[in-house]
């Protein structure tokens, strides 16, 4: 599980040159083709983790693309206001894997405008899956620093999301102006949001002051409380207001079917959620947090006669840190080994100390 594939988007620039007339004039009516390709990209690297195609995590299925030349006066430095040379957008394309399409380049667009002599590499940027309505805002200022001030609203409430926003920036380089494909290029794209998954381990049985309690795991749920809906295309959490949601009513299925016979506890595991980046301070109103609320039932002794009785018991877990980052995957390991509190009042749950908090790169994997 701990692999990655980045999304990679390969543009290939053919430019078709004609013959020469005898004053070596080209002729502007001729033109050449810009294939743009959607690959993916596999390494082997420890600390990833993949996206889920049943999820929509890796899902392409629009991409806005920015062409900007390259500053003459310093060609390593990217000019957040200048203006693209070249942009478009390539819909429709409902892929996972590869996709690809063609624009139309004239040779002096090619060779003047968007890779001027003596200078062989032009800046690229790309959105994938930004929504109409957000990409109905994209108006004359095409800058970087518009684009990447876009603003973005999810409804993470949802089970499943249609598609991810996701966005990079690379180079297209020149490998020889008089082949068919004379430019290539590649950029990593990364996801605006942030994933997160919670595995439980709960004990079966425990015995506190002479107390026999037995866990009810099957009807475990989970609230995720504080999480975040708005964002801007370059996920820098500290350029927005946050507006927070609530996840409530998560329900866990079992995760491992032997736990049942052969271990002392239950593993159980929630679906994924999601949330955009956000920052806090450990003990703020609005730190994200989950409440656990399971069920025990505890032997009782009445009128000579035993008896279990079932109570709800309630838990709370923080995320580690003081930042929740775009594309990344946080998966939480929690274990229950005795009953929480009694009465649901957040600020009195049993704060779990036995968590194993994992943060990792969300890449796709093969």
């Amino acid at each position: 599980m701990k692999r990655i594939i980045k999304y990679s988007f390969l543009f290939w620039v053919s430019v078709l040159f004609v013959a020469c007339t005898k004053d070596d004039v080209y002729v502007e009516e001729h033109k050449g083709d810009i294939t743009i390709t959607l690959m993916s990209t596999s390494l082997t690297t420890k600390g990833e983790k993949p996206g889920e195609d049943a999820l929509n995590e890796n899902k392409i299925n629009t991409v806005h693309y920015f062409l900007f030349p390259v500053d003459a006066g310093n060609p390593e430095v990217i000019d957040y206001d200048v203006q693209p040379s070249h942009w478009g957008v390539l819909q429709n394309l409902n892929s996972t894997n590869t996709a690809s399409v063609q624009l139309k380049v004239s040779e002096p667009v090619f060779n003047k405008v968007l890779f001027p002599r003596p200078y062989n590499d032009c800046n690229v940027y790309v959105i994938v899956n930004l929504p109409s309505d957000v990409a109905a805002q994209i108006g004359t200022d095409r800058s970087l620093g518009k684009l990447q001030g876009l603003a973005l609203q999810s409804d993470f409430t949802k089970d499943k999301q249609e598609a991810f926003v996701m966005e990079g920036m690379g180079k297209v380089t020149v490998s020889d102006r008089a082949a068919e494909n004379a430019a290539s290029g590649t950029v990593a794209v990364k996801r605006v949001a942030a994933k997160m998954t919670v595995n439980v381990n709960v004990l079966k049985e425990v015995e506190i002051d002479g107390v026999k309690w037995k866990s009810q795991p099957g009807a475990m749920k989970m609230d995720f409380y504080n999480g975040v809906k708005n964002a801007v295309v370059s996920a820098n959490p500290e350029d927005v207001v946050p507006s927070y949601f609530n996840l409530t009513g998560l329900s866990f299925s079992e995760a491992n079917a032997q736990s049942q016979t052969l271990q002392d506890s239950w593993e159980y595991q929630c679906r994924p959620f999601y949330s955009y980046p956000v920052k806090w301070n450990i003990g703020d109103e609005s730190e994200p947090y989950f409440k656990i609320t399971l069920p025990w039932t505890h032997e009782t002794t009445e009128d000579g006669s035993t008896q279990w009785v079932t109570k709800e018991t309630f838990y709370k877990v923080i995320l580690g840190g003081e930042i929740l980052s775009h594309n990344t995957w946080s998966d939480l390991t929690i274990k229950l080994s005795a009953p929480g509190n009694f009465e649901d009042f957040p600020e009195y749950n049993v704060l779990i100390p036995d968590v194993g908090y994992k943060v990792v790169d969300w890449s796709e994997a093969t």
